[in-house]
């Protein structure tokens, strides 16, 4: 059977309609546990203080001897009567001493050990439960600040848009009376003053202030602002500064970091400057929280720059901070340029850091356009919601880190709790069998029972008793208003949102990464080839280097990642392929390779030809995906020579990768079903992966985008409020219908008029299973017309059910079919609406808008990849 631990079942059950992960349900139940050791361990002592207290008891009886009557066996000196009865109360004194040497013997070798024992215990455990609980109560007010960030961020959008369409109106001539209602203009003004008085209520730790003080604060001195900054809390990365610590770190850096002059054509000499490179090698080598971190020091660059603006990016556009040496940052405390007058600089009456809270991310630019602000502020909200996407998320993989480490820590200290224990059940066995020499038979009962009691069995009871769920991490995704989820990252984004702006079916993740590999593994000895599938590697080091290349998939080259060792960049895969939100074999087929597994007496032959119709059912995403890992250890496996136990090895760390239960229980956790199968995915690749079954997989694949995905009116998208592909995708989530394997089987009795065909034993293609990423299309009659059938059955077991292909798609009238609204723009909904007849002012308007779009195509501000 399986060996299982702590740190393997104790996580929270994953919840798709949650927006984070859970970290709180399998901790919970863990600690009952722990607290039901506490009571048990409490019992124990209990026991063995009263039988101290019962043995000094008897010693006292037994000591009290009483001295010879006067009258009695005082008067005969030689009797021998009297001789007898003496003996016995020395007797009496001699089981005394025995029961006092007993006494001392459970104290020190049994109690003593115990109670320190378990005051240490209780200490450990409660301390370590409280670092956890104070990680996750930051967490929680990162993921409110990130979505406050996310509403401010989408509602400026909104206004943004609403603003460049009012120009353009204006500047087309076709505009009628622009209406007065609170939706256009005033909306903006108002949407802008709330944000603005929201924001002013909060202090930089997120706690409430008095409005009437906030309204009243432009009109204080300056030496009063100042001292307000200074009783207000400061949040740099994952760590909370006082005011006068932030001073101190930001005047050790003016002391510390390199400086120069840096020349900027036009613009003249900017003094006081110094390199992205530099301002992060410092941070990594002072800052805790930076070290081995070049993401986290990328994170607390941007916090220098926006909010606490004590950086300004100088002759470039925009304010993201690069790790580069390339890129100059100018320290707004000693800024002075030649010829440049910035007005959000620091002056020298305000302080040396008195003025960078003063700056608001709403600053009006004297003289700027309506569409242009709103665009600007759209654009400033956008940074800060990265920034909190990426704090959140930075966040996350820390307490994973941490929970990971509690686990093993907690599983440790069990392990030592039921070896004292049964330590301290042998001493008492030793101390009743050598002070006081009692039944034979009863001692050898208790040796033997002891040696029965076996610490590694008891954890393993506890697992299988108290199981949750497995490590099943979900990241939090930036989505971004225009164009979703899959354009700013690579981890935690569906297949289909990675591929769908691709001209393959594979992510260029995964193709880089795995080329990436190959071309590592030529370099490494005999011996750590066969090793290198199925070798451990830190958790922290595989999410430090997940945080530097979570950034735009076209980013991430090949040349990228060979600066990582092949072992890295294999646990990098395994994360990746984990942190789906649907896993290569995707949930549906679980319980249909299930049954496939379930059947052991079948012929080889009929399983895989099975596993080759079940896979052909498969998205396309998804099996190429699996097709290329499966290749790659294929020809692994073949040029190395790797023996079957290694084979094996690596079966079992992908296994639960590639397939898995969307319920997970202590039975799915501990099935060899995903063994079995990712060890014949790779053994027996060409058959499995025949060109029949590549063939099938395609025809299938058209199948699907030939299915039309009707959009109502009341979910299309809107000027004023874009749906977002994340929420779209959840909401369809939601909605999927999970049939069972039987349910394969067709009914007799069809509608005609029914449009949802079932497409056959494995295939997934109902309406609500249809990806949200495929272009919403129209089947039109011609295509309907020309829809083959496959000429091979798909087999599930050696049964008679067999797999078909569909009927025709209902024969329609043209005009009975209504055309399909697009789910999703990823234009710029501006572009559509304007008139044909575009005068010299709109095209000049819509200039400064492409303007304005190019910042999008910069350099990810956190993770540098130089």
């Amino acid at each position: 059977m399986t060996q299982l631990h702590f740190e393997t079942s104790f996580w929270s059950k994953k919840q798709p309609e949650q927006p984070f992960s859970d970290f709180t349900t399998g901790l919970q139940v863990l600690h009952q546990k722990l607290n039901q050791s506490k009571v048990e361990n409490d019992e124990i002592i209990r026991f063995f203080k009263d039988r101290i207290a019962v043995e000094e008891q008897y010693a006292n009886r037994l000591e009290q001897v009483q001295p010879f009557q006067a009258s009695g066996f005082g008067n005969d000196d030689g009797a021998t009567l009297k001789n007898c009865f003496g003996l016995l109360k020395v007797t009496n004194l001699q089981h005394s001493e025995q029961h006092k040497t007993l006494i001392e013997c459970l104290q020190t070798g049994v109690l003593n050990p115990l109670i320190r024992f378990q005051d240490e215990y209780k200490h450990r455990v409660s301390t370590s439960k409280q670092a956890l609980d104070y990680s996750m109560k930051q967490f929680d007010g990162l993921f409110k600040d990130m979505e406050r960030s996310k509403q401010i961020y989408y509602r400026r959008c909104r206004n943004a848009n609403l603003a460049e369409e009012q120009a353009l109106r204006k500047a087309t001539g076709n505009s009628q009376q622009v209406p007065t209602s609170p939706t256009d203009s005033e909306l903006l003004t108002t949407n802008s003053n709330s944000e603005n008085s929201i924001k002013s209520n909060y202090t930089t730790d997120g706690s409430t202030v008095d409005s009437n003080s906030s309204s009243s604060s432009s009109s204080a001195s300056s030496s009063a602002f100042s001292t307000t900054n200074q009783e207000s809390s400061i949040q740099l990365g994952n760590q909370i500064l006082t005011r006068m610590e932030f001073d101190q770190l930001i005047q050790s850096m003016h002391a510390s970091v390199p400086m120069q002059d840096y020349r900027v054509p036009i613009f003249g000499k900017y003094q006081h400057t110094s390199t992205g490179e530099n301002i992060a090698r410092w941070l990594q080598q002072h800052l805790a929280q930076c070290k081995d971190s070049p993401a986290m020091a990328d994170v607390v660059g941007q916090q220098l720059i926006q909010p606490y603006g004590a950086l300004r990016l100088v002759g470039q556009r925009g304010n993201k901070f690069i790790a580069s040496p390339t890129s100059f940052y100018q320290w707004r405390g000693m800024a002075t340029t030649n010829g440049d007058d910035d007005n959000n600089s620091v002056s020298a009456a305000g302080g040396h850091l008195g003025g960078f809270f003063e700056r608001k991310t709403t600053l009006a630019i004297a003289g700027d356009e309506p569409h242009k602000k709103a665009r600007s502020e759209a654009e400033r909200a956008d940074e800060a919601y990265q920034t909190a996407v990426k704090r959140v998320d930075q966040m996350r993989m820390i307490i994973e880190e941490a929970m990971f480490a509690h686990f093993a820590e907690m599983e440790k200290v069990e392990i030592q709790r039921i070896q004292t224990i049964k330590h301290a059940f042998t001493e008492y066995t030793s101390c009743l069998s050598t002070s006081l020499p009692a039944d034979k038979s009863m001692i050898e009962e208790m040796v033997a029972n002891q040696e029965a009691l076996k610490p590694d069995q008891d954890i393993q009871y506890i697992v299988q008793q108290y199981y949750v769920a497995g490590f099943s991490p979900k990241p939090i995704l930036y989505e971004n208003f225009y164009h979703g989820v899959a354009h700013d990252q690579i981890f935690g984004v569906p297949l289909t949102g990675l591929t769908k702006y691709g001209t393959e079916n594979i992510p260029t993740f995964i193709k880089h990464i795995l080329d990436a590999i190959e071309e590592k593994s030529n370099d490494m000895a005999t011996d750590e080839k066969k090793t290198l599938w199925s070798t451990r590697v830190p958790l922290d080091k595989v999410h430090s280097l997940r945080t530097d290349i979570n950034i735009c998939s076209d980013r991430v080259t090949k040349d990228l990642l060979l600066q990582y060792s092949a072992e890295l960049l294999v646990a990098l895969l395994r994360l990746y392929l984990l942190e789906l939100p649907q896993c290569l074999f995707t949930f549906e087929l679980y319980d249909a390779a299930y049954a496939l597994y379930s059947n052991s007496g079948q012929d080889l032959n009929l399983l895989l030809s099975s596993v080759s119709h079940l896979i052909a059912s498969l998205p396309a995403p998804h099996f190429e995906s699996l097709r290329q890992l499966m290749a790659h250890i294929n020809r692994y496996i073949k040029d190395n020579d790797i023996p079957d136990e290694t084979v094996t090895a690596i079966s079992k760390a992908l296994g639960p990768v590639i397939i898995r239960s969307s319920k997970e229980t202590l039975t799915t956790s501990t099935s060899r079903i995903p063994l079995h199968l990712t060890k014949d995915l790779i053994k027996h690749y060409d058959t499995i992966f025949s060109a029949a079954t590549i063939q099938a997989q395609a025809d299938s694949e058209k199948r699907r985008q030939a299915r039309p995905l009707v959009v109502n009116d009341h979910t299309a998208t809107s000027i004023a409020g874009p749906a977002s592909p994340t929420t779209i995708d959840s909401a369809s989530s939601n909605n999927k219908r999970r049939s069972g394997i039987m349910s394969f089987m067709r009914s007799g009795n069809h509608n005609m008029d029914d449009s949802k065909w079932s497409l056959g034993v494995f295939r997934s293609n109902s309406q609500h299973q249809q990806s949200n990423d495929d272009t919403a299309t129209t089947a039109s009659a011609t295509n309907t017309n020309t829809t083959t059938t496959l000429s091979t059955k798909h087999t599930f077991t050696p049964s008679t059910i067999t797999h078909d292909s569909p009927p025709l798609l209902p024969q329609k009238d043209d005009d009975v079919i209504s055309p399909t609204r697009p789910m999703f723009d990823d234009n710029d909904h501006v572009l559509q609406r304007s008139s044909t007849n575009t005068t010299t002012a709109a095209e000049a308007i819509l200039d400064d808008i492409d303007a304005g779009d190019d910042d999008q195509h910069e350099l990810d501000p956190f993770f540098d990849d130089d």
